[in-house]
């Protein structure tokens, strides 16, 4: 055994991502330049005392990371030494959701009053021709030039003076309802589906028009399961990853059944 650093036995971390997270280090430090092999599978094994499959699957989480091409008779090139800037977007509670507008600033394109159809009344568990303070706007964070998200938010016409205080707002819109209107958020619904960019989000987006993203549509209801926020949001794929944690109820169940 070499003075190589080696994956450890966890409970919160497959061994798998641990040898690629060692592989990305040293990447990254220049061990691997672009356009050098890594150590063939078999090395891999023998060099950290691990299996094929757990080898084969790190090496699958570096091409999928874009830092690797794999081709059969040629083994794995380096082709980046760092991975593209991802933002990657934690839920495990409302106060999550509320912190992404602080970690993702909105900058704000348009706001408009619209009416709603049959599509948007739907949502919004309305009536046709009701009255919405609409704003589209796009994030980015870190001060990255590569925004994250575009976004298109329906805020109801009761509250729609939070208009002031929106632009480019540190806040969310929803804390903002809460502070200027003393209406508490209580439950989010969200849906997400993968979808193609169309063409007038991918300009904004910089991106191919037909590239694949994210679509996530939430409806904020009140204490009287009232929609009073609505927020649509598009993610290029390979700029966002959304993560959330399942935990088990104590007793509901035997893993298996």
């Amino acid at each position: 055994m070499n003075g190589a650093e080696q994956p450890r036995s966890s409970k919160s971390s497959s061994r798998y991502v641990q040898l690629s997270d060692i592989l990305i280090k040293e990447i990254a430090g220049g061990q691997y330049p672009i356009g050098s092999r890594l150590p063939t599978e078999h090395e891999l094994c023998d060099q950290y005392n691990i299996s094929r499959h757990t080898v084969r699957e790190a090496l699958r989480r570096l091409k999928e990371l874009g830092l690797v091409s794999r081709r059969q008779g040629s083994g794995t090139v380096v082709e980046s030494l760092a991975p593209p800037a991802t933002y990657v977007q934690s839920i495990q509670s409302l106060e999550d959701i509320v912190q992404h507008a602080h970690e993702a600033k909105l900058s704000v394109i348009t706001t408009e009053t619209v009416e709603a159809d049959q599509w948007l009344s739907q949502q919004l568990g309305c009536q046709w021709g009701d009255r919405w303070l609409r704003i589209e706007g796009v994030r980015r964070v870190g001060g990255q030039p590569e925004p994250i998200s575009w976004t298109e938010i329906y805020v109801r016409n009761d509250y729609s003076g939070v208009k002031q205080f929106i632009k480019n707002a540190p806040r969310a819109i929803s804390a903002l309802i809460q502070q200027h209107y003393d209406e508490p958020i209580t439950e989010v619904k969200q849906r997400i589906s993968a979808v193609g960019t169309p063409d007038h989000i991918a300009k904004l987006l910089k991106v191919p028009p037909g590239s694949p993203a994210l679509s996530i549509i939430r409806q904020y209801r009140n204490n009287a399961g009232e929609v009073i926020l609505l927020s649509l949001s598009m993610h290029p794929g390979e700029r966002y990853i959304y993560s959330m944690s399942i935990n088990k109820v104590k007793n509901s169940f035997k893993i298996g059944d």
